[in-house]
């Protein structure tokens, strides 16, 4: 195996790693975010919901960095700002699905993968930061939703699963079940 091809599938393999810890936190958020500094001032949905969407990126980045290390051809070489990328994405899957710091903002900007995110939580400023968690999937939250694509609790945005538009984008209930469905799945 081509050096190129073991370290991608290496970056490959810490991006899901660190895909499955972001879900386990995200579904556990009631003993895990209590724990964290500041825990007790922020939005539990939201934090829970930032570390699925990252995992959900990190899932999807892993499976690009598979696709792309199987289609190498011997001796063929990888451009440096590739592993720079995929590092980047690998770390912050492994770190809360975000990087802090003076990092690479144009890589980090570049890459369509990060947003750049400045809040206040409890009225205290916080350290802005690189927030894992753009992707070409939708977003399937678990907060209640109106069954046209819009969160009722967050922010988040959730396109149609079918071309139709009969299936809820949120919580997937079809038009048979929407009657009384509270739009949770």
């Amino acid at each position: 195996m081509s050096e190129a091809r073991a370290r991608l599938l290496a970056l490959a393999e810490r991006c899901d790693d660190g895909a499955n810890t972001l879900l386990r936190d995200a579904r556990d958020v009631a003993s895990v975010l209590p724990g964290r500094a500041g825990g007790g001032h922020i939005d539990a949905r939201v934090w829970a919901q930032r570390h699925e969407q990252a995992a959900l990126v990190a899932r999807e980045y892993a499976a690009a960095l598979r696709r792309e290390a199987a289609a190498l051809a011997p001796g063929q070489r990888v451009p440096a700002d590739r592993f720079a990328e995929a590092e980047l994405v690998a770390r912050a899957s492994e770190m809360d699905g975000i990087l802090i710091g003076s990092g690479p903002a144009r890589l980090l900007a570049a890459s369509g993968l990060f947003g750049h995110v400045a809040e206040t939580i409890g009225g205290m400023v916080q350290v802005p930061f690189w927030q894992l968690g753009r992707s070409s999937k939708p977003t399937t939250c678990t907060c209640p939703c109106d069954h046209d694509g819009g969160c009722l609790t967050c922010s988040c945005v959730c396109e149609p699963t079918d071309a139709a538009g009969a299936v809820c984008p949120c919580c997937g209930a079809d038009d048979n079940d929407l009657g009384d469905h509270d739009g949770r799945p």
